[in-house]
């Protein structure tokens, strides 16, 4: 698949459909964006229902009556580790861009003398979409890796909990 390469001087082309495509989108982008940030949001909680069973159950068998060794402290610090990597994950964000503010589409197109043609504000716009749609990104990436991180951390976890249970 060939990239469209612009020509290094580009110019507005007035009324053109492809302003309404480019914003339609940056819509839908923006809307995939959002349902993925959903997405892992809903799997973190998942997590931390599963590390607290996990630890719960797997937990209460290797050490039932049996003294805390230093293979038990592990586990334990690496649910801790867990639990608070999907915390952060989990963390109410309010740096996310998912819409435009109807009134600042009003007073910058429709209210301002003259009101800018419908081309216009498409163009602007999916730009903005676009700038938006880079700025979460960089604020997802790392949510992702923490998500890895704490899958890690409680894989390790219920590792140690089956080399107790092992060991019994």
């Amino acid at each position: 698949m060939t990239v469209f390469q612009p020509p290094a001087e580009m110019r507005e082309q007035p009324d053109h459909p492809g302003y309404e495509l480019a914003f339609q989108e940056g819509l839908r982008g923006i809307s995939q964006q959002q349902a993925v940030l959903d997405g892992l949001q809903r799997r973190a909680g998942t997590l931390l229902a599963v590390a607290s069973i996990v630890t719960s159950f797997l937990g209460g068998l290797a050490l039932d009556g049996a003294a805390l060794t230093r293979l038990g402290w592990l586990a334990i610090f690496l649910f801790i580790v867990a639990a608070g990597l999907i915390a952060y994950v989990l963390l109410p964000r309010g740096d996310y861009y998912f819409r435009s503010q109807p009134t600042a589409i009003i007073r910058g197109y429709v209210e301002d003398h003259p009101s800018a043609p419908l081309w216009a504000m498409h163009k602007q716009l999916a730009e903005h979409l676009e700038s938006d749609l880079i700025a979460n990104e960089k604020r997802m990436k790392p949510l992702f890796r923490v998500f890895q991180w704490a899958n890690v951390a409680l894989a390790g976890e219920v590792a140690v909990w089956l080399v107790l249970l092992m060991g019994r």
